[in-house]
């Protein structure tokens, strides 16, 4: 009897072990049936009738995925949780949150999951999205395809932190090769970066100070469709980057490669970072940080609205 619970604020990751698990669990039980279950639409008494309810009539085994069982509280928590721990053998469970915010606490964890596998998907770094990248590109191109090490730092650069697009686009790029290496002509043909550069363009021209063209490419860039709290939290990557990359330089110089290992930052970041610490004295960096995380704070309390703070921080560094 399997028992899982998964989440975590990488929805893309949460969502493909999911699909992994459905999968193998078809592979292995070709008879059996898989049940899908949300307590945001629907209510307990429903999902108590689902768990109860009989097996395929060709298999004792049966899967259900159920969504947001947090959702539910009080009593009504403890008794889902009462009846699962008591289920049949030959129902499999996996629980998971929609919600890429959701905490889980301690306290919860040690009260209703113990008998449970916890898989927690946090978000991917530039050195982690490599691994990421080289792994779905073996999966789409079935080993025909590579890429080579600009194109790896460049993509796990841009898009870490948004694994939907960068799957999108390392399907492309597969496509598109078909066989063989991809390089960055390959690259420049395919994939549109454009718009995960401007970021880069802000914070150099936050740097200099030139407010009016800040606040143009901010605006430029939420036009296209960028989120202003993830635009907000990208400045603060950034700024945590040259943090990092400023006391690295200090310690281990200026090698773009180097540096990138020793700091486990990825090689295309540190490149477009170097040239910024002239305008981000050590000073200036710390004071822009705690500012960023008073905003951050505000934010998160309903004091302040997204874009608000997101101007706040480009008018105050």
């Amino acid at each position: 009897m399997v028992s899982i619970f998964i989440f975590g604020e990488e929805s893309f990751l949460v969502k493909e072990k999911i699909a992994f698990i459905k999968e193998n669990f078809i592979i292995d039980n070709p008879l059996s049936g898989v049940d899908f279950f949300d307590f945001k639409e629907s209510n307990a008494k429903n999902f108590l009738e689902l768990l109860n309810s009989g097996n395929s009539l060709f298999s004792n085994k049966k899967l259900i995925i159920a969504k947001n069982i947090f959702f539910l509280k009080g009593k009504e928590l403890s008794l889902i949780f009462e009846r699962i721990n008591g289920r049949g053998a030959g129902i499999d469970l996996v629980l998971t949150e929609d919600d890429e915010k959701f905490k889980l606490k301690p306290k919860e964890a040690n009260k209703f999951l113990t008998g449970f596998k916890l898989l927690e998907m946090k978000k991917l770094n530039p050195i982690s999205a490599k691994k990421f990248i080289a792994e779905k590109v073996a999966c789409f191109s079935k080993g025909e395809v590579t890429f080579n090490d600009e194109v790896l730092n460049k993509l796990a650069g841009v898009f870490f932190n948004d694994l939907w697009r960068l799957n999108t686009e390392i399907e492309k790029l597969v496509n598109f090769k078909k066989k063989g290496m991809v390089n960055e002509i390959d690259l420049k043909k395919v994939v549109k970066i454009d718009q995960q550069a401007k970021v880069f363009d802000l914070i150099d021209s936050i740097g200099s100070g030139n407010r009016r063209n800040s606040f143009k490419l901010a605006v430029q860039l939420i036009e296209d469709g960028e989120n202003e709290l993830k635009l907000f939290s990208l400045i603060v990557y950034q700024l945590r980057n040259l943090m990092r990359i400023s006391l690295g330089r200090k310690k281990f110089g200026s090698d773009k490669n180097l540096l990138g290992a020793k700091l486990k930052i990825n090689p295309f970041v540190v490149a477009k970072t170097l040239p910024m610490l002239g305008l981000f004295p050590e000073k200036r960096l710390k004071k822009a940080y705690q500012l960023a995380t008073d905003l951050d704070f505000k934010m998160k309390t309903g004091d302040l609205k997204p874009r608000d703070g997101l101007m706040e921080l480009i008018l105050k560094i």
